[in-house]
């Protein structure tokens, strides 16, 4: 069956491709740059996914996209600065938005977005010009945020009734022109993604005459007015992240306890996650940022708190074990030897992991509804038919619904070891591996001792670099 498949995929690809692959140009220049690599890469959330990397032709970088990448924000890193460097700080980069057009962007090395200019692209001049006004907009406000705060708690005689109510006026007439500026961007340009991110940049009205705790408290009730959490295009780029992130540091206070700290990190989060019940696809984008943010932070308690009350009636990968599986599962550490199994291939034979020859293996665990999963499937397909060591992959579904995963990979051209796991999460090779999520990545060796366990593509391409 696997030799069938792979068979008319080889027939069938050429076709696929004359039919509906079309290419797009990403050109770039950039000023005061030595002729190092630029990478590029999609943005999902918080994760960076590798695509390519390109050297400087003619002082510029040229990079081609294809409507067979998602529309979203993609990055470019340009490298460290020389202060950078010596400060172990992140490298130079610019985000920029890929919808189905030819891009074009000369920019300086030294201030990316500042001195951005759009040559070709829609998107990214409407994009571009919005984040340059939304910057001033922030400091500006800001400041008058803290004047607005300082005259309210002090008795500055510096501050006449006339100069307080000047500032106040500012303070409110300055987001008045910041929402007529949005209204418009969107009513002009209603399909633009562009104009999605920039809706959702909308903040709710602080009336400047209300005490600080007044406005906080406003703030709070009103952040997620204009956010549905249901456009499924929008997880590619960190707007929904950025967004919850945000709403978190509203409840973060200095002066509390862990135990009180938690308390109001769990409001926010029962906030946060009724306004995703809408898209069962968003909440579990949003739920598995905040499950690996708690997870790095060591707040087990809210990951408990998650799993108990919001895994699985958000439609989540995971079930009432997950916390307790999420543990567990750093006992497979690298260097450890990975449980063996026996599970049934597509076509009905019995697939050993022991007892395959491959100097190099892959376990990976997905679904078919799973929006991770069905991002880097695709990816791993590319890059398995263009491999270049000796590497298997056994893809263990975890999909009850047989006949639907069966159909999902017919459909999908899925060339290697296609397996099932009939009993979901309480399967005895999902128990066996503390699966917990999906996509889950298991990188062995030819004595099946775990090597590396990417969380997602890009990973999987820089542990097999170093194979």
């Amino acid at each position: 069956m696997r030799n069938f498949l792979f068979l008319l995929f080889i027939i069938l690809l050429p076709l696929a491709n004359n039919v509906s692959s079309q290419t797009y140009k990403l050109k770039l220049f950039v000023h005061h740059q030595a002729n190092t690599p630029i990478i590029l890469g999609s943005i999902q959330g918080d994760k960076f996914t590798f695509i390519d990397s390109s050297y400087a032709s003619d002082g510029h970088r040229k990079f081609q996209l294809s409507n067979n990448h998602l529309s979203g924000v993609y990055r470019v890193i340009l490298g460290q600065t020389i202060m950078a460097k010596v400060l172990n700080e992140p490298p130079q980069q610019l985000d920029f938005i890929f919808n189905g057009e030819d891009i074009e962007i000369e920019t300086d090395f030294k201030a990316p977005l500042d001195s951005a200019k759009v040559i070709r692209s829609v998107e990214n001049q409407v994009w571009f010009d919005f984040l340059r006004k939304e910057k001033l907009y922030q400091k500006q406000v800001k400041e008058l945020e803290m004047q607005i705060n300082h005259f309210q708690e002090n008795n500055d005689v510096y501050y006449t009734l006339a100069k307080q109510s000047a500032i106040i006026n500012r303070y409110n007439n300055l987001q008045k022109e910041r929402s007529k500026l949005i209204l418009p961007i969107i009513q002009e340009y209603p399909f633009l993604y562009a104009s999605q991110l920039i809706k959702i940049k909308s903040e709710p009205f602080l009336d400047g005459n209300l005490s600080e705790s007044e406005r906080k408290e406003t703030i709070r009730k009103h952040y997620f007015d204009d956010v549905t959490f249901s456009d499924e295009p929008l997880m590619n780029s960190s707007i929904y992240t950025d967004k919850v992130f945000s709403y978190f540091m509203l409840y973060a206070q200095k002066e509390l306890s862990k135990v009180e700290q938690e308390a109001e990190f769990k409001k926010a989060i029962d906030v946060i996650l009724d306004k995703t019940m809408a898209n069962p696809n968003v909440s579990a984008f949003i739920v598995d940022y905040l499950m690996r943010g708690f997870e790095k932070l060591g707040l087990d308690n809210l990951q408990a708190y998650i799993s108990e009350n919001f895994m699985v009636p958000h439609g989540c990968s995971g079930d009432q074990n997950t916390l307790k599986r999420r543990l567990e599962s750093q006992k497979m550490t690298i260097g450890t030897q990975a449980p063996d199994f026996n599970l049934s291939e597509i076509d009905g034979g019995l697939v050993n992991l022991y007892h395959t020859n491959s100097k190099y293996k892959l376990v990976l665990f997905w679904e078919t509804t799973c929006p991770m999963c069905k991002d880097i499937l695709p990816q791993l397909r590319s890059w398995y038919f263009g491999k270049s060591i000796d590497l298997e992959i056994f893809a263990i579904s975890i999909d009850k619904d047989k006949a639907a995963w069966q159909e999902f990979v017919v459909n999908s051209n899925y060339p290697w070891f296609n397996l099932n796991e009939p009993y979901k999460w309480d399967g005895e090779v999902a128990t066996a591996y503390n699966l917990y999520a999906t996509p889950t990545m298991f990188l062995l060796d030819e004595e099946n001792k775990i090597l590396a366990k990417p969380i997602d593509f890009g990973g999987f391409l820089e542990a097999v670099s170093s194979l």
